[in-house]
C-alpha cells in the first residue's frame, strides 16, 4: 500500500450563469426542453515520480434537449440528445463526445427507445456512482454505461417493480464487431429498501463478456446507502473478476457528504486491480448551483491519490 496524499489546494473555478431550465416550445401536442451543465474543476495528484505539474483542470460544458409529442391518446413520441465538450488546459483544443442520442415511444406500459443510451445495468450501477465530483464513477464494477445501436425497453409496474432489457445490434466499433444484450429488475419496498439484479453480455470480435450485478439501496431521511456486487467472466481472456462498490451519503440542510469504497479482484492478478476510498462533500446553494470537493485515496501500488475541487451549474 502507498502513503496518502498531503495536498493543499485552492479552488479557482468560478461559474456565472443566470439561465434556468427552459421549455423553448410547447403546444397541445408537442414540447421541447433544453438542459445543460457547466462544470469547472481542478484536480491535484501526488505525482511523486514526475517533475511536471501535478495539477490539471477538469472543465466541460454539456448541452442537450428532450422532446415529447402526443401521438395518440395513450402513446407519446420522445427523443433526447446530449453532447459534451471538454476544455483542454491550453484552451485551443477540446474533446467533443455524444453522450446520448435516442428516440422512441412511451406509454403506460413502458418506454421503447433506440440509439445511443444507457444499458440496462444502469438500473443499479447508478446507485454507487454517487461521488460529489466528476472524478469518481463506477471504477470497480463492470459498467456497460452508454452504448450505441441500443434497442431498450423499460417499464414500472405496481408502483414497485421496474423491469428493463436491451439488445445492442451488431456494428463495427473502433474496428471491432460489437453486439450484446442485457436484462434487469428492481423492486422497491415501501420502507426505503430497493433490491436489484441485472445481467449483461457483450461480444467484441467473438470475445464474450458476461456480467451479473446484485445490488441493494436503502434510503431513510437524509441517509442513502448502496451496495453493488459484480461477477464478471470473460471467455477468451483471464480477466474474470469479482468487484464490490459501497456508497454512503448523508444530506443535512444544503450539504451532502459522500463516502465510497471500491474493490476489484481479478483472478489473474495477485493484488487487487482496484482498491479505493473516496470522501467528498457538496454544498448546494439551490437546485442549480453547487460547490464540491472530493478526496480519492488509491490503495493500489503505483496509483496516485488525488484531490479535486469544483463548481457546477445545471440548467
Amino acid at each position: 500500500m502507498k502513503k496518502t496524499l498531503l495536498a493543499t489546494l485552492v479552488l479557482t473555478s468560478f461559474i456565472s450563469a443566470t439561465q434556468a431550465s427552459v421549455t423553448i416550445f410547447k403546444d397541445d401536442n408537442n414540447q421541447v426542453d433544453l438542459k445543460g451543465r457547466v462544470y469547472a474543476g481542478y484536480i491535484n495528484q501526488e505525482n511523486n515520480n514526475s517533475e511536471t505539474s501535478n495539477g490539471e483542470s477538469d472543465i466541460y460544458f454539456r448541452f442537450g434537449f428532450k422532446t415529447k409529442s402526443q401521438l395518440t391518446d395513450r402513446l407519446q413520441g420522445i427523443s433526447r440528445v446530449e453532447m459534451q465538450w471538454a476544455a483542454a488546459d491550453g484552451g485551443k483544443q477540446s474533446t467533443t463526445k455524444t453522450r446520448l442520442m435516442f428516440a422512441g415511444t412511451q406509454a403506460d406500459w413502458g418506454t421503447i427507445t433506440f440509439g445511443r443510451q444507457y444499458a440496462t445495468d444502469e438500473l443499479v450501477a447508478d446507485w454507487t456512482d454517487s461521488g460529489a465530483s466528476n472524478m469518481t464513477g463506477n471504477e470497480a464494477i463492470k459498467n456497460f454505461g452508454r452504448e450505441s445501436n441500443l434497442l431498450k425497453f423499460e417499464g414500472t409496474y405496481i408502483d414497485a417493480l421496474t423491469l428493463g432489457a436491451h439488445a445492442q445490434l451488431e456494428a463495427d466499433q473502433d474496428g471491432k464487431d460489437k453486439s450484446g444484450y442485457g436484462m434487469g429488475a428492481v423492486y422497491a419496498f415501501d420502507f426505503g429498501l430497493e433490491l436489484g439484479v441485472t445481467y449483461g453480455s457483450e461480444s467484441k470480435d467473438k470475445d464474450d463478456t458476461a456480467t451479473a450485478l446484485l445490488a441493494a439501496q436503502y434510503k431513510a431521511a437524509g441517509l442513502t446507502a448502496a451496495l453493488v456486487y459484480d461477477k464478471t467472466s470473460e471467455e477468451l481472456s483471464e480477466d474474470d473478476h469479482t468487484a464490490l462498490e459501497a456508497s454512503v451519503a448523508y444530506k443535512f440542510g444544503k450539504t451532502t457528504i459522500v463516502g465510497r469504497y471500491l474493490l476489484r479482484d481479478v483472478d489473474s492478478m495477485d493484488d487487487y486491480d482496484v482498491e479505493r476510498f473516496t470522501l467528498g462533500a457538496a454544498y448546494k446553494f439551490n437546485k442549480k448551483f453547487r460547490l464540491a470537493a472530493e478526496y480519492i485515496a488509491d490503495q493500489v501500488e503505483g496509483e496516485e491519490d488525488s484531490m479535486t475541487f469544483a463548481a457546477r451549474y445545471d440548467f
